[in-house]
């Protein structure tokens, strides 16, 4: 499978707000919008996600997507 992530600031903000987290192996695909002026919360969320997601065994991954769910 193909994936791409893609995002821009839109016509209200000077700077772009959102984070997006993109790792088809492991199934996920994040998008956090930083709600004018949540940049640095949407950065950390997508973060603590890659951080999670990168070290997680098979066993955490599955009960992590079943939390999700």
């Amino acid at each position: 499978m193909k994936t791409a992530s893609f995002c821009r600031q839109g016509k209200t903000r000077q700077t772009n707000e959102d984070s997006l987290l993109n790792i088809p192996a492991k199934g996920l695909f994040l998008v956090c919008d930083g709600v004018g002026g949540g940049a640095d919360a949407a950065g950390d969320v997508v973060s603590s996600f890659r951080e999670l997601f990168d070290n997680a065994s098979d066993n955490e991954l599955d009960r992590g997507k079943a939390l999700l769910e």
